[in-house]
């Protein structure tokens, strides 16, 4: 398994450039590949600002590639649990924070009133600091 920078995901999630699609493809397939948090946040924002996607379709092509065969996330559950929060409405950025935290087994406190009431929704415990 070898670690992936943004480029990687981000081309198997477009396919905007067809060789670096087929090369990123075949380190799926030969290789395995592992994308980190820090990765996963920057593809969310490279989709978002630099290819205009939604935010239901950021979510769904990342859920797509975590599916993928011989992909693999840095605290995948969490990530998952992430997309779930972010579906619900909540930046993904916003909800990758708070389910990471429940790695470490930390209360999450946010000034945030649209990402605590989403989350709480979802079943989180958050503290809103008012």
């Amino acid at each position: 398994m070898v670690a992936v920078d943004t480029n990687v995901a981000i081309r198997l999630i477009t396919g905007d450039d067809p060789e670096q699609m087929e090369k990123a493809m075949q380190l799926v397939e030969n290789e395995g590949i592992w994308i980190s948090k820090t990765v996963t946040l920057e593809t969310a924002w490279v989709l978002r600002h630099h290819y205009e996607t939604s935010h239901y379709e950021i979510i769904n092509s990342i859920r797509r590639l975590a599916a993928t065969d011989g992909v693999c996330f840095e605290s995948e559950d969490r990530m998952l649990e992430a997309l779930d929060v972010s579906s619900a409405g909540a930046d993904f950025a916003d909800a990758m924070h708070l389910c990471l935290s429940h790695d470490e087994y930390l209360p999450f406190h946010t000034f945030d009133k649209a990402l605590s009431k989403k989350a709480i929704k979802q079943g989180h415990t958050v503290t809103l600091i008012s």
